[in-house]
């Protein structure tokens, strides 16, 4: 009895194959090998480098060219990236030997060349160097170095060189020690819920010299206690002074300011 083989006939991988790469490669960049089998399996390679490497080889390599105009705003909208991840993945791939860059014409255009003499295995080898550095690498260059991508503050992805004066203010700035709070004032009450200052101790203790002060801020801080929803939240001076103002002047002690203040001369009231 015969048997018949149910799995349908199939290419052979060689013909399937080939007609799947007829059908994609028409519309694709080729990418070398050495990308996949090397590049991506760094660990730790940021993900941001990745994205302006395939941004930066499609507008090459994908249009048969060695070279080309990229502004920084396109790598940026290109990508998706922000302006200094995408100035960080420039430099770094100008770094490893990847690209080129220059500043061309009066506008400074920054054009990106393929290395002709690029090495894969060292391109690795510097990249693996940079990420083991950390993921947020800065480059440190100086003013023989090759041009670098525009400023934050420039979108018309130019490259300009930023003056010297401020490189001078940026490096003061950075040298400046971190700020100091000030001193606080000193205290002349410090209760549960009331600070009263000296200043302010003796401001109250001009407008009220009968009363005595230690002992209404304490009454006053007992009172904050028990009534904890009316407390003051920030102006405790201004609450004090309200305080003082409910208390009344003893009669004898408004004579005795009305006589000083008119010289003595005063009629119609002893003075005990």
């Amino acid at each position: 009895m015969s048997t018949t083989n149910s799995t349908p006939p199939c290419d052979s991988d060689d013909n399937s194959g080939k007609r799947f790469r007829e059908k994609l490669l028409p519309n694709s960049t080729p990418v070398p090998n050495w990308v996949f089998d090397k590049v991506l399996r760094i660990p730790g390679l940021r993900g941001t480098w990745l994205k302006v490497f395939f941004f930066i080889w499609r507008k090459t390599v994908g249009w048969n060219r060695d070279s080309d105009f990229i502004p920084l705003t396109q790598i940026q909208n290109g990508t998706g990236l922000s302006r200094r991840d995408a100035s960080e993945g420039s430099e770094i791939w100008e770094r490893v030997g990847l690209v080129t860059r220059e500043s061309v014409g009066a506008l400074k255009m920054v054009r990106f060349k393929l290395n002709p003499k690029l090495d894969p295995n060292d391109l690795v080898l510097r990249l693996t160097e940079l990420v083991s550095k950390g993921n947020r690498f800065r480059t440190e260059t100086s003013s023989e170095e090759k041009p670098k991508l525009v400023s934050e503050g420039n979108s018309t992805g130019f490259e300009t060189k930023p003056s010297e004066s401020n490189s001078v203010e940026s490096n003061s700035i950075e040298s400046k020690a971190p700020r100091q709070k000030p001193p606080e004032p000193p205290l002349a009450f410090s209760g549960l819920h009331l600070q009263i200052t000296e200043k302010q101790d003796k401001t109250l203790a001009d407008a009220f010299p009968w009363l005595a002060r230690e002992v209404e801020y304490k009454k006053a801080d007992s009172w904050c206690e028990g009534n904890p929803e009316k407390r003051p939240k920030r102006n405790v001076y201004r609450f004090m002074h309200n305080w003082f103002g409910r208390i009344r002047e003893p009669q004898s002690q408004k004579v005795r300011q009305y006589q000083e203040a008119s010289n003595g001369k005063f009629d119609g009231i002893a003075i005990a």
